[in-house]
């Protein structure tokens, strides 16, 4: 039975929504996201006075976008505020459908998605960052483990600073990833030159209890996402490099494993996906290398 187009208001029914996803199960992070941009969406209509979900027109919406735009963000991350607009609207008019109400949704051409491949973090600024680090110190030694571990596993920041000492194995280099996205366990491994750093950073830790968490400050509390981008901002500016985010120690290795001949399904089980979509981006950039390595070095056009 359709519900009158009124008292809908928007903090409510962002509220039932997130219920809603929940009840379905989803990912603590995915419920989150969702939460994240919702809450800017409110914040949008209220500073106009819109109060209720029946209020937002299309045109709201389209200003919505173009506000993200001019605030610098690309076109990923208006696209990443798009996707739950969208389905808090469809979900909406599904859940309650309001009398004489049209979901404006439908009227508002969804922004381009950036799918052009991010290259990464190049190696030779991350050995840059390394070289500042003084094994000889705690804090050293740590974050050269920290970045040789970031870019062997592709890891998110996440999955990383909620590894504990149990779940490697020094031996074979295998981690045991135990929640990644979509609450996804897996294993990723770790080589010879990252296991001998970490090894040297624990001895440097002296702990002895395999359930303490991995990745830990001076203080030997748990190293928190916001501390790893803050140690990656501060050896990038001692080495007067471009400050790099986590996430391009991930898509470096995506690179660099395809580069040197990795199977895509093989990368694609370590990196967590449940596709090939994602990595398929950056076959687009392996392209590139051959293109550019045929240009400087293609028989016929170098033959003298």
């Amino acid at each position: 039975m359709k519900q009158r187009s009124e008292n809908h208001q928007i903090s409510d029914v962002i509220r039932d929504f997130l219920i809603d996803r929940r009840a379905r199960q989803l990912s603590r992070r995915t419920i989150e996201n969702y939460g994240e941009k919702l809450q800017r969406f409110r914040e949008f209509a209220r500073d106009r006075r819109i109060r209720s979900f029946e209020e937002v027109t299309a045109n709201d919406i389209r200003s919505f976008i173009v506000m993200l735009e001019e605030e610098g963000h690309n076109k990923g991350g208006v696209h990443s505020f798009w996707r739950p607009l969208k389905t808090i609207f469809l979900w909406f008019e599904n859940e309650f459908e309001p009398d004489d109400w049209k979901n404006p949704i439908r009227k508002v051409v969804a922004p381009k998605a950036n799918t052009d491949p991010i290259p990464g973090v190049p190696m030779s600024d991350v050995l840059r960052m390394i070289d500042t680090c003084d094994p000889r110190t705690f804090t050293g030694m740590r974050d050269i483990a920290i970045f040789r571990t970031l870019l062997d596993t592709g890891v998110r920041r996440s999955e990383f600073c909620n590894m504990r000492i149990m779940d490697i194995n020094l031996d074979t280099g295998e981690i045991h990833v135990p929640v990644g996205k979509g609450d996804k366990a897996r294993a990723v491994v770790v080589g010879p030159t990252a296991r001998r750093d970490i090894n040297r950073y624990l001895r440097k830790r002296q702990s002895k209890d395999p359930r303490d968490w991995l990745w830990v400050t001076k203080g030997n509390t748990q190293l928190q996402p916001m501390g790893l981008r803050e140690i990656i901002r501060r050896r990038a500016k001692m080495a007067n490099v471009a400050c790099p985010s986590p996430h391009d120690s991930r898509r470096t290795f995506a690179l660099e494993c395809l580069r040197n001949g990795m199977d895509i399904i093989q990368l694609r089980r370590l990196m967590g996906h449940t596709s090939t979509k994602v990595l398929e981006r950056y076959l687009a950039l392996q392209t590139e290398d051959l293109l550019e390595a045929h240009e400087k070095c293609g028989p016929v056009d170098h033959y003298k």
